[in-house]
């Protein structure tokens, strides 16, 4: 029976981990949680899946989850949710914190040689190639859950990237790409999020408006595969079925198609590198693929030109985006000017060598600090 840790229990990707792990639990055994505030339905979990520890964000959370399970190990805050992955005894860690939070407990995890499968996006965008350098030396399993990434991951298999003309990564193009006389300066955070295929967050859902998320998503392909930019490549696929392609130098092209649903990405870790059946589907045919439009939606076309940019270039990338769709989602921010905070703090970005978690940080916090300043002139 394998033994499963999921970070971000309470959150879309633990959710979907669980409902799955909950229909095998003959197979797999749950082993820790760790979620933020949401304690009403970590609980609801804990009774469920009776775990040997949790963590949550602060020291109240935890003594109000203690008073209610006296017998389980609950930890609180970062140092809580590092002990728990140094510690827990698991054969695989979900990892679906979103965030620059959820970065610090895969370095950890990586050190303490525990297999990943990952959903943070700013592990791989802001510390790539820190974070694969730890991947490589300490040679565990480190399985990328993006739809995208995991569909890449299946189709290169043993394939050397040398041998790949093209990876084509497939966006939906999110609830906007169609509306070409849209203003985007009034965009309702209610709109942003309203994403016509996937069920995500409120943060990912607005970055798949802006297409950044397909930025990130660059990014994370270039480091765990990799690629270089002249390989990567972007299309629209507003039906979701297509998840990636690549084109071999001999010209033949492979792909990887299912539902838009996240169980699938998922089910894959769970038995990797065993391959088990799902069940059948219908493809929504035919099928269509389009050009991004990059004036439109320019947050793509900055994440374009970082690839291949020093690693402080993504750390500002990330940084910025992620307290510009912050202040659009309270209102603080209109939906049109996330491109434009991006751009003003990736102007200032220079090349810095990044030789530890802590450099990362410490960068991350700047270029947070300076995003701010420039919403608050």
């Amino acid at each position: 029976m394998k033994r499963i840790a999921v970070l971000g229990s309470t959150g879309s990707i633990g959710q979907t981990s669980l409902q799955l792990l909950s229909q095998k639990k003959d197979e797999f055994q749950v082993v820790a949680l760790a979620a933020g505030r949401n304690i009403k339905l970590l609980s609801a979990q804990i009774d469920a899946f009776r775990p040997e520890m949790v963590t949550v964000e602060s020291e109240s959370l935890a003594f109000d989850i203690q008073k209610n399970f006296p017998g389980l190990q609950v930890l609180h805050g970062r140092e809580g949710l590092i002990k728990l992955v140094k510690e827990v005894d698991t054969d695989l860690i979900i990892s679906g914190i979103v965030g620059f939070e959820g970065v610090a407990p895969i370095i950890a995890a990586l050190h303490a040689n525990k297999n990943l499968a990952i959903a943070n996006k700013e592990a791989l965008v802001a510390a790539g190639r820190f974070v694969m350098k730890l991947v490589h030396e300490k040679r565990v399993k480190f399985i990328p859950l993006d739809s995208e990434h995991n569909a890449l991951f299946q189709l290169l298999g043993e394939s050397s990237t040398l041998q790949i003309q093209r990876a084509i990564l497939t966006a939906s193009g999110g609830p906007f790409w169609r509306s070409h006389d849209k203003d985007f300066e009034n965009v309702t955070p209610e709109e942003a999020v309203a994403h016509p295929t996937w069920k995500m967050g409120p943060k990912i859902s607005v970055d798949s408006a802006t297409l950044m998320n397909k930025g990130f998503e660059l990014l994370e392909a270039q480091h765990l595969f990799g690629l270089s930019r002249k390989q990567l490549q972007v299309v629209i696929h507003p039906q979701s079925y297509v998840h990636a392609l690549i084109q071999f130098e001999n010209g033949v092209i492979h792909g990887l198609v299912s539902p838009p649903d996240m169980k699938y990405p998922i089910e894959y870790a769970l038995y990797y590198p065993e391959k088990r059946g799902s069940p059948s589907f219908e493809i929504p045919l035919p099928l269509g693929f389009y050009s991004p439009d990059l004036e439109r939606f320019p947050c793509l076309r900055l994440a374009l030109d970082v690839l291949d940019e020093a690693d402080s270039y993504g750390v500002a990338l990330n940084a910025a985006n992620d307290v510009a769709v912050a202040e659009f989602l309270e209102g603080r921010l209109t939906f049109g000017k996330i491109s434009v905070i991006i751009e003003k703090v990736l102007q200032e970005a220079r090349p810095v060598m990044l030789e530890t978690f802590e450099d990362i940080e410490r960068l991350d916090g700047e270029f947070r600090r300076l995003a701010f300043s420039l919403i608050n002139v």
